[in-house]
């Protein structure tokens, strides 16, 4: 199965067939930094940093790092691939099922969408979900709280 999550991503592995890019400055071969830039004009440099360094507070914290997102996707027609992309980089940088960490998904509206992801594991163990009239912990309605 890893395998084939990593050939998905264009990650050369011993054994399978295919052509693969020659590395991160190969813009001939999807998925690579320099691939990117070309469709999304988002700098290769900055994506390899931005990757670096979520790995690198991954590692730090044990898998302590969240991706905090409001419905801003949702608003796009691939918004499910979208949101593999998340998931696929917490699990692969051992984000996924640690407390404190994973993927906030929480704007008003559109919890139809998150909901199936959410059922996955998405969510730290131990969580409470708060719904439009709860109390959060201490009383306080949210969003009315001192």
């Amino acid at each position: 199965m890893f395998d084939l999550l990593l050939a998905q991503y264009g990650v050369r592995r011993d054994g399978l067939p295919g052509e693969w890019s020659t590395g991160y400055e190969d813009a001939s071969q999807p998925y690579t930094p320099a691939w990117q830039e070309g469709v999304t004009s988002v700098p290769a440099d900055a994506v390899v940093r931005l990757a670096r360094e979520f790995a690198h507070t991954a590692e730090k914290t044990r898998g302590r790092c969240v991706i905090v997102m409001g419905a801003g996707t949702n608003h796009w027609f691939h918004s499910d691939t979208i949101y593999r992309a998340f998931l696929g980089l917490l699990m692969l940088t051992g984000c996924q099922g640690v407390n404190g960490s994973g993927w906030a998904h929480a704007p008003p509206g559109s919890a139809a969408r998150g909901r199936p992801l959410l059922d996955t594991g998405a969510l730290p163990p131990g969580h409470r979900r708060v719904t439009a009239g709860s109390r959060a912990p201490g009383g306080c309605r949210p969003g009315r709280c001192p």
